[in-house]
């Protein structure tokens, strides 16, 4: 099964399981608002191993479900970040971090203002970052990993349908690839050589290195919001 299937496969059980228990018995709670993750991030290449770490800010949204007896419980987490790197020189390089999780759990405290949530489950991360050195030399390294998450949430109400979130999302890579690609970038007068080009100035080829590297790591990504409860 490749990794589109998967996906499509965890979504459709995410939304039976949403359609199945949104019934008067269940309390659900919406957050969204700023996340700061924190990862470090390895990829190994034969026997060598590399890592990075990132550190970053964005937003995130989550959606739990709560069973009002029995404390079971259903969650849904996605953050989208930008993250600054100083793995690769002096100065910062930016990238892009996404992260996804779903889980099930149990929640032991469920008073009117007040709900904490613990949950296990699955998630997966998407990152990229791309170095330019110089005008002929572009350094890029991306990877996609798959992971086990937990996720600790507390939810404080202030009025009867808004309050604020407290969330702390771990996820521990098992599966993973990096990619790295180096892109080197001659730019030549054809001037005398090509008769064509005449016209066009320096002509520029582009060579391009890729390597496919297994991946690993892990993130932690603190965060606090404004709460919606129903």
């Amino acid at each position: 099964m490749n990794a589109k299937k998967i996906i499509a496969t965890a979504f459709s059980i995410a939304l039976s399981i949403t359609a199945i228990t949104a019934q008067s018995d269940w309390s659900r709670v919406f957050s969204g608002g700023l996340s700061v993750p924190v990862s470090h991030q390895t990829y190994k290449f034969d026997d060598e191993r590399d890592s990075m770490n990132l550190v970053g800010g964005g937003t995130f949204i989550q959606y739990a479900q709560i069973h009002k007896e029995t404390g079971f419980s259903f969650v849904l987490n996605e953050n989208v970040n930008a993250f600054g790197t100083k793995e690769f020189d002096d100065d910062w390089d930016a990238g892009f971090f996404y992260s996804t999780f779903a889980g099930l759990g149990f929640s032991p405290v469920r008073t009117e203002r007040s709900t904490l949530l613990f949950a296990a489950g699955l998630g997966a991360e998407i990152w990229t970052t791309d170095i330019k050195e110089d005008d002929d030399y572009t350094f890029s390294k991306s990877g996609v990993n798959f992971c086990l998450g937990a996720d600790i949430s507390y939810a404080y109400r202030i009025t009867d349908r808004i309050g604020l979130n407290f969330n702390l999302l771990g996820l521990f890579d098992v599966a993973g690839e990096s990619i790295e690609s180096t892109t080197h970038t001659d730019c030549d007068d054809h001037h005398h050589r090509h008769d064509h080009h005449k016209k066009h100035g320096d002509h520029k080829e582009h060579e391009t290195e890729t390597w496919f590297n297994r991946a690993g790591g892990w993130t932690l990504l603190p965060s606090v919001g404004v709460s919606v409860h129903l």
